[in-house]
């Protein structure tokens, strides 16, 4: 009885090791996700709506962004913020910023990549004035732009 006692908990500490391992990994794995994504769950248009963000709230200054959804359309028209957008990777998407929007992207460090414009993704300026401030590298699909690390782009 005593040696069927044993080996149960042994196993029970066998499987506790195990799951922990497997927490761990999945931690790491979703360290350099971004911290919000796009759904389009809402008006599937509008980066001030809430509902197509996971989770739920507007991307602040503080946020990584992924715009990576198929068939993605991004409207920026009123102030934005981030730390870092990246657009397109694995799917097609675009991110436009309308007339007399203004927007900020401030990573940690301003040797970081600010935007990033993956494969397959479009950033569009559009409109009479507004001001697009990156305080880091932009980077488009795998090359940046490293001898500017801040720089705005003017929409004309």
């Amino acid at each position: 009885m005593k040696i069927n006692m044993r080996r149960k908990v042994k196993r029970i500490l066998f499987l506790c090791g195990i799951f922990s391992i497997l927490v761990g990994v999945s931690m790491l794995a979703g360290a350099g996700a971004a911290d919000k994504n796009w759904t389009g769950g809402g008006d599937d248009q509008s980066w001030s709506d809430e509902d197509n963000w996971v989770p739920k709230v507007v991307p602040a200054d503080s946020d990584d962004v992924a715009i990576d959804l198929e068939d993605a359309s991004v409207e920026c028209s009123a102030t934005f913020e981030a730390q870092s957008i990246t657009v397109g990777g694995s799917q097609t998407a675009t991110l436009t910023v309308n007339n007399f929007v203004y927007g900020t992207v401030s990573p940690e460090s301003s040797s970081d990549v600010a935007l990033l414009n993956s494969k397959d993704g479009k950033v569009v300026l559009k409109g009479a004035a507004g001001t697009v401030t990156l305080s880091g590298r932009y980077k488009n699909s795998e090359e940046a732009v490293a001898s500017e690390v801040n720089f705005m782009f003017w929409v004309e």
